[in-house]
């Protein structure tokens, strides 16, 4: 006698113990896929959110070039304005970081 016939059951599966099992492991296959669903949607929301930060930066780099020279065209041979436009170009720049930085790590 072998180990599995020691302990069979000589009663036989009830087909609605067999649905049941059946629904259950159903039901197990698709949560399975919902969550595989839900881990590949956030990794695209991650991917979306570093490629788009990294388009705002490049914006930034952009923006604050075409700022910086044409704050030394408004200037020259004005040092007090450059002072004063200096600083507004300063408060810009660290504005346009902190859009940055909040788009990132999803502060308002």
């Amino acid at each position: 006698m072998s180990e599995l016939e020691r302990y069979r059951s000589p009663a036989p599966v009830r087909r609605s113990a067999v649905r049941e099992f059946n629904r259950i492991q159903e039901y197990g296959f698709l949560e399975r896929a919902y969550v595989d669903v839900e881990e590949q949607n956030a990794a695209y929301l991650a991917d979306r959110r570093i490629d788009n930060g990294y388009e705002l930066a490049e914006h930034l780099v952009q923006n604050a070039g075409q700022l910086n020279r044409e704050v030394t065209a408004a200037t020259r041979d004005n040092p007090g304005l450059e002072m004063v436009l200096r600083g507004v170009e300063e408060d810009v720049a660290f504005s346009a970081r902190a859009i940055v930085r909040n788009y990132m790590l999803r502060r308002p």
